[in-house]
């Protein structure tokens, strides 16, 4: 992804949720999850000073969903030890959404 800037390169590092077999939309909502994407951060926080950027993918529309349960997973399961910032990057002209450091 990073391969043009080899000098920052190392220092990048990629998370995904990805449902493996079956549907999103047929899913259950499972409380495991969110408490696990934020233990995942907090261990990756304690072992390396470093900024997350969490970008919410709008070519399915689908973004301001997942803002809002990032933003759910964030205020249920943070315990102070993480700082949110939200914003919006325009890349290319289009806006992304990018709720969380």
């Amino acid at each position: 992804m990073f391969s043009d800037y080899p000098d920052i390169a190392q220092h990048i590092f990629t998370f995904n949720i990805d449902v493996i077999s079956g549907s999103p939309d047929e899913t259950i909502a499972d409380e495991k999850v969110g408490y696990t994407v934020f233990q995942v951060f907090k261990i990756f926080f304690n072992r390396i000073e470093n900024v997350a950027l969490y970008v919410c993918d709008t070519l399915d529309e689908r973004h301001l969903a997942r803002k809002r349960k990032f933003d759910l997973w964030f205020w249920k399961f943070n315990d102070g030890s993480l700082l949110k910032e939200d914003g919006i990057a325009v890349i290319e002209g289009t806006p992304i959404s990018a709720p969380g450091r």
